[in-house]
């Protein structure tokens, strides 16, 4: 297993000054190229799970298209943000969970979905997570999920370490995307599509090396 995390300062100091700059700005980004790949991946019908939705540009981009949301992220200064977006758009059919992924708060979620679809949909999350956390979450996610849904990640990987960030160093745990396959799989997740190289999430003169990677339960 290769996993290697860059020098880093706290991660709730982080992420709490990070939103609180982008909620000062109360500008939000256009959807990621990663949301625009996973919509017409999956059921008009299907919940949708965003993991870490940060200041929730992917999870209103969904709901705007239809889909029920549910927005999950540690963060309060995020959710908040999210939530008055939400708002100001007049969204209905988006919930907004101020949790972690170790507390019950997503099992109970999918749990309550019956027999609808669902997507549990995860960008720049995986590499921001402890190895302990992305095994509780990987766990829960194969206790909780049905045959046929799915789970959409995208994340960075080893090779991504050497290349120069636009943001200030803080927490990234470059993983193997082999070896985060093979975790999934041995979870009971078939592989969809799998795919890892630059050009799919670029940031200023940043080209983060990054995989993507689709799973239904089997």
């Amino acid at each position: 297993m290769t996993m290697m995390t860059e020098p880093t300062i706290g991660r709730q100091g982080y992420w709490s000054s990070f939103y609180a700059a982008e909620s000062a700005g109360n500008k939000l980004m256009p959807p990621s190229q990663f949301a625009a790949f996973v919509a017409p991946e999956i059921e008009s019908e299907c919940a949708l799970f965003d993991i870490g939705c940060g200041n929730g540009r992917d999870s209103l981009f969904f709901a705007e298209l239809g889909f029920k949301v549910v927005a999950l992220d540690a963060s309060e200064v995020a959710i908040k943000f999210a939530k008055n977006k939400s708002e100001e758009r007049g969204l209905k059919n988006i919930q907004f969970l101020q949790e972690d992924i170790t507390s019950p708060a997503l099992r109970k979620s999918i749990s309550q979905l019956g027999g609808k679809t669902a997507c549990v949909y995860s960008r720049f999350f995986l590499h921001a997570i402890t190895e302990r956390e992305q095994v509780q979450f990987f766990n829960s996610l194969a206790d909780t999920l049905l045959p046929g849904h799915r789970v959409a990640f995208e994340y960075r990987v080893t090779a991504d370490q050497a290349i120069e960030k636009e943001a200030p160093p803080h927490y990234r745990r470059y993983q193997d995307s082999a070896d985060v396959n093979a975790q999934l799989e041995a979870r009971g997740f078939k592989a969809l599509y799998l795919v890892e190289g630059q050009g799919f999430a670029k940031y200023k003169t940043e080209d983060a090396i990054v995989a993507r990677c689709l799973f239904e339960k089997a």
